[in-house]
C-alpha cells in the first residue's frame, strides 16, 4: 500500500449490486477460493503491510506465511456496521482465541499495530518500507535455506486444520453471507455509505 491505506478490502458497491442469491454466492465463493489458493501456495507468501487494512484485507492476512507491518498499521472490519458478516470468521477463534474473537462483533472493531502482533496477525513491526523490504528479503533468503519439502510439510500441518475447520462450515457461512447481503436493511446501510 502507498500512503495511509494498504487495502480497502472488498468493493462494497459490488456487494450493494447483488440482486440474487446466485450473484452473492458466486462472488463470495470466489473470495474464499482466492484465500484458500493463497494458503495452499507452495511458495512462501510474505506480506509487507504499509498502511491500514479494511475488511477482507484484514482477513487475507490470516492466510499468508508472514506479515510485516509498518508502525501505525491498524486493521478494521467496517462491513459489520453495514450488516455484512466477515468472509472468514470461522478462522478467528483458532487464530485469536475464543474470547478474543468476540471483539469481531464490535461494529467499530479495530486492532492497532501492537494488538495485531499480540493476536498473531502481524509477525514483525518495521519503522518504514525500506526496513520492511530488507526484512522481507532476509526472510525469503532464510526460508530458502530450508529444504522445500520440509517447508511444505510444516506449512500444510499449520494451515490444514484451519482450512478444514473453515471449509467444513463454508456452506453455512456462504448461505449466511448471501442472505445477509440481500437484506433491505443491509442494502439501505450500504446505499447510505456509498452516497457519502
Amino acid at each position: 500500500g502507498e500512503g495511509r491505506v494498504f487495502s480497502a478490502g472488498l468493493d462494497l458497491a459490488e456487494v450493494y449490486g447483488f440482486k440474487t442469491m446466485d450473484d452473492s454466492r458466486r462472488d463470495f465463493s470466489a473470495i474464499w477460493d482466492f484465500a484458500v489458493t493463497i494458503a495452499h501456495c507452495e511458495r512462501p507468501i510474505i506480506a509487507l503491510v504499509n498502511g491500514s487494512g479494511y475488511g477482507f484485507a484484514t482477513e487475507l492476512l490470516y492466510f499468508v506465511d508472514h506479515v510485516g507491518a509498518g508502525r501505525g498499521f491498524a486493521v478494521f472490519l467496517p462491513g459489520i456496521r453495514y450488516g455484512l458478516v466477515p468472509v472468514t470468521p470461522a478462522l478467528a477463534p483458532y487464530l485469536c482465541g475464543i474470547l478474543r474473537s468476540r471483539f469481531f462483533l464490535d461494529e467499530d472493531f479495530r486492532l492497532s499495530t501492537d494488538e495485531a502482533v499480540a493476536w498473531g496477525l502481524v509477525h514483525r513491526v518495521v519503522d518504514n518500507v525500506d526496513e520492511g523490504l530488507r526484512e522481507s528479503l532476509n526472510l525469503i533468503e532464510r526460508i530458502g535455506n530450508i529444504p522445500h519439502g520440509t517447508y511444505l510439510a510444516i506449512k500444510r500441518l499449520m494451515i490444514s486444520s484451519l482450512i478444514k475447520e473453515a471449509g467444513d462450515r463454508w456452506d453455512e457461512l456462504l448461505n449466511t453471507l448471501a442472505v445477509e447481503s440481500l437484506k433491505p436493511e443491509v442494502k439501505a446501510r450500504l446505499e447510505k455509505f456509498l452516497r457519502r
